[in-house]
């Protein structure tokens, strides 16, 4: 049947006619959504909101707002007719439990066509309340919802003046109109989300001490990004298009070529350090490599100039101690040798004299000789433990070749020692560090140990000197107290040996099992080792 038959041909005409300007305010409040600007939402939401108020003949139109963490909900936009009192200000924070009749339909049904506000149910008392109050005699809500389903408030149009009835056509267009806002109010803030989380990122990469750069398979640098007031040495002012591996020295690029391979076997992240600039212009940095996509890399690079420095200053500090204490040592040794060592030599002298003098076998005169010597023995002893002379004279070799045979006994253990190309021309404050180390590394092993062998091997690598203690004795605890203990009078013990040597860029390496083994690497730069070379010459 034809829903137009039996209307009159006035009400047809206009009918259509209001028809034609429904479809034409759909166009225009759908084009008004597209493309927003952000933060140009709210000035759509109330021009559409007096658009749609005065087509419809609503007294007031308004947006409600839900916010799930208070549990509250908002009236944030409002067009309100001439001569209609506005009611935002009032509506403001509300919780949302004190509306469960609204709630409860507008969670399963699109609307709530209320003709005849003293008609609600008992169930909406609490609402009924609110818009009588108002003046408000009937009233439309249309739902909003998310994409997700999930209800984040309501469009409202109230009548105030007179009751009336809601046309099907105009809840039709609302309904429109209500999905429209939904969907922008969810792009909105997703915008903002967005937003918020580049600028956080922004503010985090700004804030951060690293340089961020995006290399091809070849080193050729594609991005760049340094913090800003970062100095920077004059091959990366520029570095858009430079070959990052080729600016780099020799070692440097073996250190990122090692990297690099770390990530085609399938790790995560490659470590490198490298050097760039001269004399004081010269810049030193560390670098974490990863992958970034098939044929790119993203490289995370910190300025550890600073901390360089640091490290050689206390590279210094620790070398003028080990000096200075050497210093004292040699003081005392000499004072121990030419003083009290002379004076007890004289005293045996005298002593065997009279003991020949006298022609008597004295017991008591043989015993005070035998205890003065005895006593001459441990001076020797300590002299050479403070500073041995063959050390200074013929090198770290000879030293602890002669070491060796101080701890070696007909009952003690055999010690073999072996020095790779002949003895080293070594810097003096390394040749003593690592003779003091040796010292206390033989002294654990014979007294502690019980071994039956000790091999002691120094041998020069590049840029480095090694030297090993290994013996096949009963192994040390797996205790890390026992790194503490000292096992010799000297009181420098294993862990006095990783103090001594990590300022300079030393490491000790320990392995037990049956028997310990303990290898000690010590760094030397060329400048100290030509140096050496001269002196030795």
């Amino acid at each position: 049947m034809n829903p137009n038959i039996g209307t009159r041909p006035e009400q047809l005409v206009e009918d259509l006619a209001r028809r034609s300007e429904l479809e034409q305010l759909v166009a225009r409040v759908s084009r008004s959504f597209v493309g927003i600007a952000p933060g140009e939402l709210g000035t759509v939401i109330d021009r559409t909101l007096e658009q749609i108020g005065a087509f419809v003949a609503a007294d007031r139109s308004y947006l409600f707002q839900f916010d799930a963490p208070s549990a509250t909900m908002a009236n944030t936009h409002e067009w309100c007719a001439d001569g209609i009192e506005p009611q935002q200000h009032i509506l403001q924070d509300l919780p949302l439990a004190i509306f469960p009749y609204t709630l409860a339909v507008l969670a399963t049904e699109p609307y709530i066509d209320t003709p005849l506000v003293d008609e609600l149910p008992d169930a909406a008392a609490a609402e009924k309340a609110i818009l009588k109050e108002q003046g408000i005699q009937s009233v439309l809500l249309v739902r909003l919802c998310q994409r997700s389903g999930e209800l984040v408030g309501f469009l409202g149009f109230d009548a105030v003046r007179a009751v009336r009835p809601w046309r099907t056509e105009d809840i039709q267009l609302l309904t429109v109109i209500s999905d429209l806002v939904a969907a922008a109010l969810e792009h909105d803030a997703l915008l903002l989300r967005l937003s918020e989380s580049e600028g956080r990122q922004r503010a985090t990469l700004e804030a951060l001490p690293d340089v961020l750069v995006v290399l091809d398979v070849q080193g050729r640098i594609l991005e760049f990004s340094a913090p800003e007031g970062m100095a920077l040495p004059a091959a990366a002012r520029r570095p858009v298009g430079v070959n990052i591996w080729r600016v780099m020295d020799r070692e440097d690029r073996a250190s990122a070529r090692a990297a690099v391979s770390l990530l085609d076997e399938g790790h995560l992240f490659g470590e490198f350090g490298f050097a760039l600039g001269e004399g004081r212009s010269r810049y030193h940095y560390e670098g974490r490599l990863t992958r970034h996509g098939e044929d790119r890399f993203l490289a995370v690079v910190r300025d550890v100039t600073s901390r360089h420095h640091a490290e050689t200053a206390l590279r210094e500090l620790a070398l003028e101690l080990t000096s200075a204490e050497e210093v004292q040592r040699r003081d005392l040794a000499l004072q121990l040798h030419d003083g009290i060592g002379q004076e007890l030599t004289a005293v045996n002298l005298r002593l065997q004299a009279l003991q020949r003098r006298t022609g008597q076998d004295e017991p008591e005169l043989a015993q005070a000789i035998g205890i003065l010597q005895d006593t001459m023995r441990k001076t020797q002893d300590l002299t050479f433990d403070l500073s041995p002379t063959v050390l200074y004279e013929l090198g770290l070799g000879p030293a602890l070749a002669g070491l060796a045979r101080r701890y070696s006994s007909a009952e003690g253990p055999a010690i073999e020692v072996d020095i790779s190309g002949g003895s080293p021309a070594l810097p003096t404050d390394a040749a003593v560090l690592l003779f003091r180390i040796a010292r206390e590394l033989l002294a654990n092993a014979v007294k502690h140990a019980q071994a039956g062998r000790i091999a002691l091997r120094l041998a020069m690598l590049r840029g480095a000197v090694q030297m090993t203690v290994a013996d096949d004795g009963r192994g040390m605890s797996d205790d890390p107290r026992h790194l503490t203990q000292a096992g010799h009078s000297g009181g420098f013990g294993l862990f006095s040996i990783r103090q001594r040597i990590e300022p300079l860029g030393g490491r000790m390496e320990i392995a037990t099992g049956r028997g310990t083994m303990v290898t000690i690497t010590l760094p030397l730069d060329e400048q100290s080792l030509n140096r050496s070379r001269s002196e030795t010459a």
